[in-house]
């Protein structure tokens, strides 16, 4: 209990966070308001996908490699997980940011106005994923109070700054809120990790996606600009697909370091695997 205490606590701060601005909004705002922020804060919560699945494998092995005493081989790990987490995530932020009226307009015309909403809670999200799986790497090494502590302080900036910024600004201020909260809490969480056990996620790998990520953008919005018609759903069905293929693309074409390459091997063997047992089930 001592050691799943503090993280029931975290647990528990991480989803009344979700819920903050929406209370304060329902307080200030329509019900309308409410809905539209509570559909973008969703969808833009999806480029965290990446982060969570690395994150499940990678709690594990945290604590083998922790307690034999392998930090090099660690903090090895931690740089693969959180560059592989960031690329995920530009992914998406770039194609929302890209595409976030059509995104919004999904869910209907009315939607649309919150698409500012969707670009400010992605962008809190990348960083999110930029610095790793800093919680799961405290946690795992007896450091389960900071992770508490980081949250509770995160739910507590949620409620002073949506109650600061809410009543004048609206759904803007209820989104820079969550936005700012959601990254005071990574980067506490990034410093104790250094702090504590000597990690850091960022080095010069982060360029490669950055720079895969901003041409594919920009062929992405010049395609678009030659096919103005498109928008809402079909936009998403043309320009999605096309973002993704073109900065799958660039990323090969600017090189793959080991670490990237030995992970798409073993990640195409393990579809492959699977693929074979679940053959013989459908003949």
């Amino acid at each position: 209990f001592e050691a799943s205490g503090p993280m029931i606590v975290a647990n528990f701060s991480q989803h009344i966070n979700a819920w903050i601005a929406l209370l304060v909004l329902g307080i200030f705002e329509p019900i309308r308001v409410v809905g539209i922020f509570d559909v973008a804060s969703r969808t833009a919560a999806l480029s965290t996908l990446v982060l969570f699945a690395f994150s499940g494998i990678f709690s594990p092995m945290i604590s083998n490699l922790y307690q034999r005493g392998l930090l090099q081989d660690l903090a090895n790990l931690y740089k693969d997980v959180s560059c592989w987490a960031f690329t995920g995530a530009l992914a998406f932020f770039l194609m929302t940011a890209l595409l976030a009226r059509d995104f919004m307009a999904v869910f209907g015309e009315r939607f649309v106005p919150g698409w500012p909403v969707l670009v400010a809670i992605a962008a809190a999200q990348l960083f999110n994923s930029s610095v790793g799986p800093t919680a799961r790497a405290l946690a795992m090494t007896g450091h389960q109070r900071i992770v508490m502590f980081a949250t509770i302080g995160s739910s507590a900036a949620a409620v002073a700054l949506n109650l600061l910024l809410v009543p004048v600004f609206g759904i803007l201020g209820a989104a820079v809120a969550t936005a700012a909260a959601l990254i005071l809490m990574n980067v506490v969480t990034l410093l104790f990790v250094h702090r504590l056990l000597g990690f850091w996620p960022y080095s010069g790998r982060y360029a490669k996606p950055a720079i895969a990520g901003l041409l594919a953008v920009a062929a992405v919005y010049l395609a678009r600009l030659a096919l103005p018609d498109y928008t809402g759903v079909t936009a998403l069905l043309v320009f999605a697909p096309l973002f993704v293929a073109l900065f799958a693309a660039l990323l090969v074409a600017i090189g793959l370091s080991p670490s990237d390459r030995q992970f798409l091997a073993s990640f195409w063997d393990a579809v492959r695997r699977n693929v074979r047992r679940i053959a013989p089930r459908d003949a």
